[in-house]
């Protein structure tokens, strides 16, 4: 777990094992070069940061490279945020998880802001509705039948 600072409060998320200890090697450099540099080095906290502590460019000079190997659209590092909430949600992550890997504060900022239905989640809903209800008509469209083991 890794705790991100947030107002008003610290909030804990998982992590995956190798990420978090990624990370931790980063603030571990991080502080070494806070040493190394002392009042020079910048206060503004970046998670990716020259050793000086300033904004390093490296990570979206890097993520612009990737996307024009991988062939994909034009987006910012910031975007992939949306991409997130909307893979988690197309594999049935509830929205209150969702809201809290985004640490949120309340549901309705996650929902309203990233909630927007897929096809590929309103075709999922449909067949899970088919399975919970199973429905069907006859060659002419005209008689519904239900049907069920449990019938």
């Amino acid at each position: 777990m890794v705790l991100l600072k947030q107002k008003p409060l610290k909030e804990a998320i998982d992590l995956e094992p190798s990420l978090a200890s990624d990370l931790k090697k980063l603030r571990l450099e991080q502080m070494k070069n806070k040493i190394r540099f002392g009042s020079e080095y910048s206060k503004l906290n970046f998670v990716f940061c020259n050793p000086d502590g300033l904004r390093d460019r490296t990570l979206n000079t890097a993520f612009v490279r990737t996307k024009k190997k991988a062939n994909v659209p034009n987006i910012r590092i910031h975007d992939l945020r949306h991409t997130f909430v909307v893979l988690s949600l197309e594999a049935g992550i509830p929205l209150e998880q969702i809201q809290h890997d985004l640490g949120h504060e309340s549901i309705s900022i996650t929902a309203d802001t990233y909630a927007h239905i897929t096809k590929k989640m309103r075709k999922k809903s449909k067949k899970n509705f088919r399975s919970t209800c199973p429905i069907t008509f006859d060659k002419c469209g005209q008689k519904l039948f239900l049907y069920s083991e449990n019938l």
